[in-house]
């Protein structure tokens, strides 16, 4: 592969492009170790230590973050790539951690679907899981193992509990009180038919 171009990342480290349009971040100390410049060849045995080199900075990276917090495959596979690693080793990286159990979304899913059913919408949980980069059938999975009139009395419980934190009272309140609270609420994430439970009780 020939080296295209080498622009400096920071003060310490180079983004390193080559002629296939891959490309891969080094330290500017490694640069100069491998004899790295602009309109160069890099050799296969040269490339394989580098190879190695990134593979094993990969785990490590991936192990300090999935040591402050859990990660889905998803997100943790966009910080590698932005932080400049190569696409084919972040997926290997990612493939191996998944297998060591390291990585494992519907355990991620499990974990929130459990910790928010009492504080957050069913489809609060949804979006917040979707945008961490969990699978929506997956997620349906997770939402699924509860039965159905549990998450219900869940979700009433919680929607009663927001009419009692705004002082809401539906037997004194106007058409237009009422539009606005359930609007609120709708908002909120809630289905339209629990609101209107919530509200006649």
């Amino acid at each position: 592969m020939i080296v295209t171009s080498i622009v400096p990342k920071g003060k310490t480290r180079c983004r390193i492009t080559t002629d296939g349009g891959d490309f891969f971040v080094l330290s500017v100390r490694d640069v100069r170790l491998y004899g790295i410049e602009e309109g160069t060849e890099i050799s296969d045995s040269v490339w394989s230590v580098i190879r190695e080199q990134l593979r094993k900075e990969i785990l490590q990276e991936s192990a300090a973050l999935l040591g402050s917090q859990d990660y889905t495959e998803r997100r943790l596979s966009e910080k590698l790539l932005r932080k400049g690693y190569p696409e084919e080793l972040v997926r290997d990286a990612v493939k191996s951690l998944k297998e060591a159990r390291y990585l494992d979304d519907r355990r991620l899913a499990e974990h929130y679907f459990q910790a928010h059913m009492q504080d957050r919408s069913a489809a609060r949980i949804r979006q917040d899981l979707l945008s961490r980069g969990v699978d929506a059938d997956l997620i349906e999975e997770v939402i699924s193992t509860c039965p159905e009139e549990e998450l219900q009395e869940e979700q009433l419980q919680q929607i009663r509990q927001l009419l009692e934190k705004k002082h809401f009272d539906p037997e004194t309140a106007d058409y237009a009180g009422i539009q606005k609270m359930a609007a609120f609420l709708y908002r909120r994430g809630f289905d339209p038919e629990l609101i209107r439970r919530a509200m006649r009780t």
